[in-house]
């Protein structure tokens, strides 16, 4: 989320509309964004989904982790600053007293722990990329998410 909320002001120029999707409540997804994300005006792209809807839909990945979780993080580690955004974002988990309650929070539905997620680039009623996360920490290549949606264009 913290890479797509920097591209974001690229592609906005470009007119290419960035929308994320997560599981939970809005009230919790807009604490997150703001205290532990610092994401800018997340309430225009991020949206919640309390019951699953979408990942339902999209048939999403369940499971918690797998080899891919490993080999995620090997390249994370193995990659010169590859670690930075995870970092700063765990570094804001635990309770701050009077800063910030933490960002430990199960989610409201207990089986949703295991969702992963995916990425998606649309144009128009085309998809140019769909990517389901395999793991934990095993998402799209962002430099070729990037390029996709830039190259739509």
């Amino acid at each position: 989320m913290v890479k797509y909320n920097r591209l974001r002001p690229v592609l906005q120029k470009a007119n290419i509309e960035l929308v994320l999707i997560g599981i939970g409540k809005p009230e919790i997804a807009q604490r997150l964004c703001n205290e532990h994300l610092e994401l800018t005006r997340p309430e225009e792209f991020i949206f919640a989904d309390p019951d699953n809807s979408l990942y339902s839909l999209l048939d999403l990945n369940f499971n918690l982790f797998t080899p891919a979780t490993a080999f995620s993080f090997l390249e994370r580690f193995s990659t010169k600053g590859g670690m930075n955004d995870l970092n700063s974002i765990l570094s804001k988990w635990l309770p701050r007293p009077g800063v910030s309650e933490g960002a430990v929070i199960l989610p409201s539905r207990q089986k949703q722990a295991f969702n992963q997620g995916g990425t998606f680039v649309f144009n128009g009623g085309r998809t140019l990329l769909a990517h389901y996360d395999a793991s934990t920490g095993a998402h799209a290549n962002f430099e070729s998410v990037q390029s996709i949606a830039m190259n739509a264009v």
